[in-house]
């Protein structure tokens, strides 16, 4: 597939000299460059990140610790 990408100059001039230190056309520089950002800035919602988290780590809280935690409010009223 073919498409017409518009850059201004100190971009398109910047992927010029990476495509030549590269060694490789600029349109497949251009194509590298594309697929290598989308895949490193694809992002998950807030939720699905809490879900791999969550997923990973428990969330319980040892009993010595949640007693501790009891103990230190002292009887105070909440």
């Amino acid at each position: 597939m073919e498409t017409v990408v518009v850059l201004d100059t100190e971009s398109f001039r910047a992927a010029e000299r990476e495509a030549v230190q590269l060694r490789v056309s600029l349109p497949v520089f251009c194509s590298l460059a594309i697929r290598e950002f989308v895949q490193n800035h694809r992002k998950k919602s807030v939720t699905e990140q809490l879900n791999t988290v969550y997923a990973e780590y428990t969330a319980r809280i040892d009993d010595d610790i949640l007693q501790a935690q009891y103990d230190s409010l002292g009887g105070e009223d909440w």
